[in-house]
């Protein structure tokens, strides 16, 4: 479980000076399915599926908005209406009420965002569900095989 979990931390990292703002890559599905699989590979091996769960519900949250707004699984393509507006550089929610809802959308509700507020507001809320998944393990799951 080691070796995978630093061979994908290494690709991540290598990638990371190409994908900060502004970015010159785009991973795009496939670099999510992969990054989605090693991570479910990590925790099934790891046996910490359930705290793995726990860390990653900002990711299952926002994609169950998504499809429960635009009702059914649909490719991007098929989906007319765009949960955010960009101008000027700033991001700002849709008012469209058939847009899907997503955690960029419902981040730039309040207020018109750059990405990098955006970025790092999303980091905030990953690393608070990581936080509560490491919590999970260590003091609900240790020892309980």
């Amino acid at each position: 479980m080691l070796a995978l979990t630093l061979i994908v931390l290494a690709s991540c990292a290598a990638l990371l000076p190409y994908n900060i703002y502004p970015a010159k890559t785009f991973i795009g599905n496939s670099g999510s399915l992969f990054l989605g699989a090693a991570m479910a590979s990590i925790a099934i091996v790891g046996r910490i599926e359930f705290a793995a769960i726990v860390a990653l519900i900002p990711q299952i949250m926002n994609e169950m908005h998504v499809i429960f707004s635009i009702r059914g699984l649909k490719s991007a393509k098929r989906v007319e209406r765009r949960p955010i507006e960009v101008s000027d550089g700033l991001i700002t929610a849709s008012r469209d009420e058939d847009a899907p809802i997503t955690l960029l959308r419902m981040i730039s509700a309040g207020a018109r965002v750059d990405e990098r507020s955006a970025v790092a507001a999303m980091l905030a809320i990953s690393c608070f569900a990581a936080a509560l998944g490491l919590l999970t393990d260590v003091l609900f799951l240790e020892g309980a095989v």
